[in-house]
C-alpha cells in the first residue's frame, strides 16, 4: 500500500509528565532491590527528592516504633528531634531523584547527623 502524501511525525514524540518519570524510578528500584530492601534488618526509607516518604521497610517501622503508616510523610517529621544517625544516598536516573536514608541509633561520641 502507498502514501499518497509523506507521513509526517510529531517533534517531540511522546513526553511523559515528571510524575509519572518519578513512578518509572520507583519501579525500577523496586524491580531491581525492592526484595532486599524488606530482607535487610536495616531500617531504609527511600524517599522522593522532596523528602516524602515513598517506601519504608519494616525494620524501619519497628526502628522509629511508629504503629502508623510512615508512607506519604515528610522526612522530617518522621525523623524530627529523635536521636538517629542517618546515612543518606541520592539515587538519580534521567533526571529524576530518589533518596534512600538507612537509620541507627546516634551513639554518644558522634554528633547528630540528621537535623531534624
Amino acid at each position: 500500500m502507498a502514501y499518497a502524501q509523506q507521513v509526517q511525525r510529531l517533534g517531540g514524540g511522546l513526553r511523559r509528565k515528571a510524575a509519572d518519570q518519578g513512578e518509572q524510578l520507583l519501579a525500577m528500584i523496586e524491580a531491581e532491590v525492592g526484595p532486599l530492601l524488606e530482607l535487610l534488618p536495616v531500617p531504609l526509607l527511600l524517599t522522593s527528592e522532596h523528602g516524602e516518604v515513598l517506601r519504608a521497610n519494616e525494620a524501619a517501622g519497628t526502628f522509629l516504633d511508629s504503629a502508623e503508616c510512615l508512607i506519604g510523610k515528610h522526612i522530617d517529621r518522621v525523623l524530627g528531634g529523635q536521636p538517629i544517625s542517618v546515612r543518606m544516598r541520592t539515587l538519580s536516573h534521567a533526571g529524576q531523584t530518589l533518596r534512600l536514608y538507612a537509620l541507627q541509633l546516634q551513639s554518644e561520641s558522634r554528633p547528630a547527623e540528621y537535623p531534624g
